[in-house]
């Protein structure tokens, strides 16, 4: 399987751009009270349109379980490869789906780690998912029991369910997992990248 990293530097900041021989990546933008961040997949698809429609259910996934004051502005779908210019930008301005039940939400450095392990073992794909707690949601540092299963039901399983959402290796995942500690995660500011806005280290 082809796979190379590419480092560039863009005003003297490193920002990593990756290339997977094969492969899509998708870039789903967030933004609240001015904040903006990303959540990266890697999709296996035979072409772009593919890779789009793939991006699209994994944005429905991410909204099942984000508040419905964090706005889903656009997601990018691009082949990666940095000889080529193939990309799509679809732009989506649609709010998250999850009630935050009257308590209000926690700082966007309060996040909840999820853990996709693939068929082919190796180390486990994560993602840090912002914009989804409230005080509700946590006991001292734990998330509530119902929190995690609504986690994993609505994102996690969801996810799951995507067969194109695949590791850098092209691997398929087997399980996805909630860690049950709250984590923290600052946003970092960085160069925006050609249409779309993105926090440097997308989780």
């Amino acid at each position: 399987m082809l796979y190379a990293r590419y480092v560039m530097t863009n005003g003297g900041a490193g920002n990593t751009s990756e290339f997977f021989g094969g492969a899509f990546v998708a870039d789903i933008e967030k933004m609240y009270q001015g904040e903006y961040w990303t959540n990266r997949y890697v999709i296996a698809a035979a072409s772009l349109a593919a890779a789009v429609t793939a991006a699209s259910t994994l944005v429905e996934a991410e909204r099942l379980v984000t508040t419905n004051g964090v706005l889903f502005t656009k997601f990018r779908v691009s082949d990666t490869d940095p000889a080529t210019d193939i990309y799509q930008v679809t732009n989506s301005n649609l709010f998250g789906l999850a009630s935050t039940g009257g308590s209000q939400l926690l700082p966007l450095f309060n996040v909840v780690r999820v853990d996709f392990s693939t068929q082919g073992g190796g180390r486990p794909s994560r993602k840090y998912l912002r914009g989804i707690l409230t005080e509700g949601d946590i006991d001292f540092n734990a998330l509530v029991g119902a929190r995690v299963t609504a986690i994993q039901n609505n994102y996690v399983n969801q996810c799951l369910a995507v067969p194109q959402f695949v590791d850098v290796d092209q691997q398929s995942f087997s399980v996805g997992s909630v860690y049950p500690f709250v984590g923290m995660r600052q946003l970092r500011r960085g160069s925006k990248r050609k249409a779309v806005s993105s926090d440097p280290v997308p989780g």
